[in-house]
């Protein structure tokens, strides 16, 4: 584990050979191993960012405090200002199968096939997670509701309990999407989903499925993992390289092979 600055950090993406993170008041830092970090670097204007995405051959993130700024770069550390697209604060930067999505405090959410153009799109506010097979995308959303589309634009909406859907991902032939409460639902067609269940003890935050094996993390760090994505091992403190836990405020997770 690395302590790198002394702001917090809300976002990680890799690309073009390395890891960039982005957090409070617009620092961002880079590294090439997952290791060792460049010293943190602001320009000053208090951007606050509050999640990155990379695809397209270029990181895309945006501004929570500077309402509706989009920002790009190809390395990490060259950003240009490409796109002003709402009146509010943007959050959950995703790029899955193409395109990227944000989310907006006006309740809306806007796609990008880009990351310059954006198109508001009429999904449920606050996406909190978004997975795509063979034709669908799949977004995991707060208020019970998973949400499916087949172009990334048009979406409906389905409503699954009343709690906080926090992220979802395909694999072994259906969608997982994990919530708060440990509550667990899968699907193999992404639109008959079964009846939630407690599958942990602990409320879930982030969800990844890489290599044969979904791995989930709750924000005060227990990790929980499942090789069918609905049998789950019990939820096990993260240690960092001392042996000690980790307890900190999870904001984001990425897996590269």
């Amino acid at each position: 584990m690395a302590v790198v600055g002394s702001n917090e950090w809300y976002g990680i993406a890799y690309g073009n050979g390395k890891y960039v993170a982005v957090g409070d008041k617009g620092y961002v830092t880079t590294s090439t191993d997952g290791v060792n970090w460049a010293v943190p670097k602001t320009d000053g204007g208090y951007k606050t960012l509050l999640g990155i995405a990379f695809g397209k051959g270029k990181f895309i993130t945006g501004s929570s405090t500077v309402t509706g700024i989009i920002m790009s770069s190809t390395d990490g550390d060259t950003w240009t200002t490409v796109a002003n697209i709402s009146n509010s604060d943007l959050n959950d930067f995703r790029y899955v199968n193409d395109l990227f999505f944000v989310d907006s405090a006006n309740g809306y959410s806007y796609v990008s096939a880009d990351g310059i153009a954006w198109e508001r799109i009429n999904s449920p506010r606050l996406i909190a997670g978004i997975a795509y097979n063979n034709g669908l995308y799949v977004a995991a959303c707060y208020g019970g509701i998973i949400a499916t589309s087949n172009n990334g634009k048009a979406w409906t909406s389905y409503t699954l309990d009343n709690i906080a859907w926090q992220d979802v991902a395909y694999g072994k032939g259906k969608f997982v999407a994990i919530g708060a409460k440990g509550l667990l639902t899968t699907s193999v067609d992404g639109q008959t989903w079964t009846t939630p269940v407690q599958a942990v003890s602990i409320s879930w935050s982030f969800l990844i499925y890489k290599d044969g094996m979904f791995v989930a993390i709750s924000q005060n760090g227990h990790m929980t993992t499942s090789s069918d994505g609905e049998t789950w091992t019990g939820p096990v403190q993260i240690k960092d390289e001392s042996g000690s836990s980790v307890t900190f405020w999870i904001q984001d997770m990425i897996a590269v092979s």
